[in-house]
């Protein structure tokens, strides 16, 4: 488990169709440490996903072709968890219950403060690091319950 204040081991990818917005809070996060890429797209996010596999994602609700909610339900059948924050202007109420219950871990709404984002940011990735732990510890257990310890065998 990476250590949570050893940002420059954490991964994290924004996706946003508007440039400015993907651009401000890439350069937030580079300077916090953080290694960021960029995509501009819901299908361009999970190409990056599928091939840099970052720790979280940062998402937009509204982009034209794949939006978010689509992008995260294609991401959210996928055997390996990834975290997401909803980055949105979509500011309602309905809006945020929707994007929640669609299994975004977060739902920050634009226009936002850039250190309660960054402090959100820390927190989804402490969620991804117990996350994590909780699975290794779990295929451990399955190990030993599976495995007798005297002989090895099944």
């Amino acid at each position: 488990m990476a250590n949570p204040v050893d940002s420059k081991s954490r991964k994290v990818l924004v996706v946003d169709d508007d440039d400015m917005n993907r651009t401000l809070v890439a350069k937030a996060l580079e300077f916090e440490g953080y290694q960021v890429r960029q995509a501009e797209s819901g299908l361009a996010g999970l190409q990056v996903i599928n091939e840099w596999k970052p720790h979280l994602v940062l998402l937009d609700v509204n982009m034209p072709g794949l939006n978010g909610l689509e992008t995260l339900a294609k991401l959210r059948v996928r055997d390996e968890y990834v975290s997401v924050i909803f980055v949105s202007a979509n500011s309602r109420t309905e809006d945020v219950i929707r994007g929640l219950d669609a299994g975004a871990d977060d739902y920050v709404c634009k226009p936002f403060q850039v250190l309660e984002l960054l402090s959100r940011v820390r927190s989804q990735l402490r969620i991804k690091d117990l996350n994590d732990s909780l699975q290794k510890a779990n295929a451990r257990l399955k190990e030993l319950v599976d495995i007798d310890d005297l002989t090895g065998a099944l």
